[in-house]
C-alpha cells in the first residue's frame, strides 16, 4: 500500500489521500507517491505512527502492517481530527491474519481526539525495547511532499499515450479527445474501456473483459465536480464514491430536501471499501451494470439502485445528439451497446427530496465489508401531510 499525495485535472492539491493502484504504473503519472520507507526508520527516526504500531505489538508476519501504517499516515495528513470510531472506519479495506485487530487499532486509536475514552483498551503486555535501545521517533515527523516541478507538469496536463504488447492507455484531456477515440475504434465497448479507477479489475478477470484501448477520463474536466443547485445535486461521472461521500458530511443541506442524501451517504459506507471508494468512480459504477446488465455475471450495483430510488437523471454527450447532448432517468439509461458510437456518460443529478418524503435503501450480504449484495432494495415514499397515508412511492 501507499500514500499518494494527488493534483487532479483541477490543479488541485489533494494531500494524503491513499489509493489503490489496480490500473498500473500508467496511472502513477503526475503524482507524488509516498511509501512506507520514506515517512521514516529506526536510523533517522520512526514516524509516530510507525512507532505506535510497534509499541502496542500491532505487528507479528508484518505483512498487513504497510498498508496499516499508510492508511493512518494519509488519514493524518489530511489536517482534521480524527475520532476513535472515525479511525477505525479507514481500516475497512485491510485485512490482517495473525496479529488480530485489537493491538493494531490500539496504536491507531493513539491519534484519535477521543483517545482518552479508549485508554483502558490499550494492551496488558505493551512492547518492552531494551534499555537505551529505544527506538526514536524522528523529531519533526514527515509528510507527503508534492515537488513543485511535478506541480508544473500537472498544471500541463499534456496528452498521453502509451503501447505495448498489443494494449493501448491513451490520456486525454477533454471530452472531445474522449469522444475521438471512441469513434476511432467504432464504438466497440469489448476493445475500448473508458477508465476512472479501475476498480473493476477485482471483479471481472481477463478471460470475462479484456479491453486492448484503454482511456484514462482522470484528466477530464468535464467529468469532474460536484455542485448544489435550484434542482439538486449535480455530479460529475468521473466523481469518486469517496469524494461524494465527503461532500455530503461537509455540505450541510437543510431538511427535508437532505432526507435522501443523508441516506445515501450511509449506503455508500456500505457500497465498498476506502481504498476501493476512493479510486472507483460514479460513471463507472453505474455503466459496469449497464455493461453486464444481460451477461452471465451481471454487476448487482447499490449506486443504480440508490440513484434511481433518488429519481437521479444522467446525461450522455455524443455529437449525434441534438445539443450534443441528451438525459435520461438513470434506471432508463440505455446499455452501451444501445448508445451512439461516441457517446460519454457526462454527470448525474440527483434530485432533492420534498417534504413529507423518506428514503430509505437496504442491502443484504455476506458481511458488513467488501461485499456485493445477496439482494438490495431502495424505498422512496410520499406522505400524506403529518399522516402515515402514502400517497406515492418508488421502489
Amino acid at each position: 500500500d501507499v500514500g499518494l499525495q494527488v493534483a487532479d485535472a483541477h490543479h488541485d492539491q489533494r494531500q494524503g489521500q491513499e489509493e489503490d493502484v489496480p490500473a498500473g504504473v500508467v496511472l502513477l503519472d503526475g503524482q507524488a507517491v509516498t511509501t512506507v520507507e520514506g515517512i521514516g526508520n529506526v536510523r533517522d527516526g520512526l514516524h509516530p505512527v510507525q512507532y505506535e504500531i510497534g509499541a502496542c505489538n500491532g505487528s507479528q508476519c508484518g505483512f498487513c502492517t504497510p498498508g496499516f501504517v499508510m492508511n493512518m499516515f494519509a488519514g493524518l495528513q489530511e489536517g482534521r481530527t480524527l475520532t476513535a470510531h472515525e479511525i477505525e472506519d479507514r481500516f475497512d479495506g485491510h485485512i490482517c491474519r495473525c496479529t488480530g485487530f485489537r493491538p493494531i487499532l490500539q496504536a491507531m486509536r493513539t491519534f484519535a481526539s477521543d483517545a482518552d475514552q479508549h485508554a483502558s483498551l490499550r494492551a496488558n503486555h505493551p512492547c518492552q525495547p531494551v534499555a537505551g535501545q529505544c527506538p526514536k521517533v524522528a523529531a519533526k515527523p514527515a509528510t507527503a511532499v508534492f515537488p513543485e516541478a511535478l506541480k508544473a507538469r500537472v498544471r500541463e496536463q499534456p496528452d498521453l499515450c502509451f503501447e505495448g504488447r498489443g494494449y493501448q492507455w491513451h490520456r486525454p484531456t477533454s471530452l472531445a479527445g474522449v469522444q475521438a477515440l471512441l469513434r476511432d475504434n467504432g464504438g466497440d465497448r469489448s476493445r475500448v474501456k473508458l477508465v476512472g479507477g479501475n476498480t473493476d479489475v477485482g471483479i471481472y478477470k481477463v478471460d470475462v473483459n479484456d479491453p486492448h484501448v484503454l482511456v484514462d477520463l482522470r484528466a477530464v474536466k468535464e467529468l469532474r465536480g460536484i455542485s448544489a443547485t435550484d434542482d439538486g445535486v449535480r455530479l460529475g461521472a468521473a466523481t469518486t464514491l469517496q469524494e461524494l461521500l465527503e461532500w455530503i458530511e461537509t455540505n450541510p443541506v437543510e431538511a427535508p430536501r437532505s432526507q435522501g442524501l443523508a441516506d445515501l451517504r450511509r449506503h455508500l459506507d456500505i457500497v465498498a471499501n476506502l481504498q476501493v471508494r476512493s479510486a472507483g468512480t460514479m460513471g463507472g459504477n453505474i455503466m459496469m451494470a449497464r455493461l453486464r446488465a444481460d451477461t452471465r455475471a451481471p454487476f448487482p450495483s447499490d449506486l443504480l439502485l440508490t440513484f434511481s430510488a433518488l429519481e437521479g437523471w444522467c446525461g450522455v454527450a455524443s455529437s449525434t445528439y441534438p445539443g450534443g447532448r441528451r438525459d435520461f432517468a438513470v434506471e432508463e439509461l440505455p446499455a452501451p451497446s444501445a448508445l451512439p458510437d461516441d457517446a460519454v456518460l457526462v454527470d448525474f443529478l440527483l434530485p432533492w427530496t420534498g417534504p413529507n418524503q423518506v428514503v430509505r435503501s437496504y442491502k443484504v450480504r455476506m458481511r458488513n465489508e467488501d461485499s456485493h449484495p445477496i439482494i438490495n432494495a431502495a424505498f422512496r415514499v410520499q406522505f400524506a401531510g403529518d399522516t402515515l397515508v402514502v400517497e406515492q412511492d418508488r421502489k
